[in-house]
């Protein structure tokens, strides 16, 4: 199942899409977006903590807070934007060389990870720990021809009709299709807050910044060619019914991987 090769969509080359639903309802009701850029990600479930690649190096880009975390690993000193430089003693330089090791590892035994937090060095331990004993996980993998991550339970196919422009400091994919281009799917993601009223899923795409679009390519190059920080004027129209949102371009949140068949 390769990636979509069209110019644009190359782009998209991190992943978004890993979304915790933790076991209790409450939790359930507050689930997360873990973003990786670059590089991939791998989760380590012990310490819901996200691991992946910022500025060349290997970091924890998310980590749930300590209290939803089993008694046993809430202690675990580890936080967002630590280095990960050593893991027992080996050194580490990507996602899949951590996930490659903690898979090689026997339950119950201790893990260290050896970190960099600014000025500062500091180990972090824990036990690895028996899965059926963690909170339960469901992983989201958004695809443009309905099919989901095989072999991985919990995922979940987001088909797309029409050619797929995501957008996630807005929180939202397009679809450009027949000339026109639609809201095809909202993201769980802070973007959508930028916008006036929440988008929903139909909702036309009449302007950006006093242009309008017919085609994916030219939408998404309209949309990089707006500078993080310069104003934003777009419109949506929903039922005849046409809402103008301004705000300040935000910086990127994450990256969609997008597949499709052969």
């Amino acid at each position: 199942m390769p990636f979509i090769s069209s110019p644009w969509q190359r782009r998209t080359i991190g992943v978004l899409a890993v979304i915790l639903s933790l076991a209790t309802i409450a939790d359930a009701q507050q689930m997360r977006v873990l973003r990786s850029g670059e590089g991939g990600g791998f989760l380590i479930p012990e310490l819901m903590v996200f691991v992946g690649i910022a500025d060349k190096q290997l970091a924890v880009s998310e980590r749930l807070p300590a209290d939803r975390l089993p008694k046993e690993y809430q202690a675990v000193d580890i936080r967002k934007g630590d280095i990960i430089l050593m893991v027992d003693g080996k050194r580490m330089f990507t996602p899949e060389q951590l996930e490659k090791h903690y898979d090689s590892v026997a339950v119950g035994q201790e893990m260290k990870l050896g970190l960099k937090r600014g000025n500062d060095m500091l180990i972090a331990s824990f036990k690895k720990a028996d899965p059926s004993t963690l909170p339960q996980m469901k992983r989201i993998v958004m695809t443009a021809d309905g099919q989901g991550d095989e072999g991985k339970p919990g995922g979940k196919a987001l088909s797309i009709d029409g050619d797929a422009v995501p957008i996630l400091e807005l929180g939202v994919i397009f679809a450009a299709k027949d000339g026109a281009i639609t809201v095809a799917d909202v993201l769980p993601v802070p973007g959508v807050s930028n916008l006036k009223s929440e988008p929903h899923k139909g909702d036309r795409l009449i302007s950006l910044q006093g242009a309008s679009f017919t085609t994916a390519a030219s939408l998404i190059k309209a949309w990089d060619n707006i500078t993080v920080g310069d104003t934003v004027r777009i419109i949506l129209s929903r039922g005849g019914k046409e809402t103008l949102s301004v705000f300040a371009k935000p910086k990127a949140v994450g990256e969609v991987r997008l597949k499709g068949s052969k």
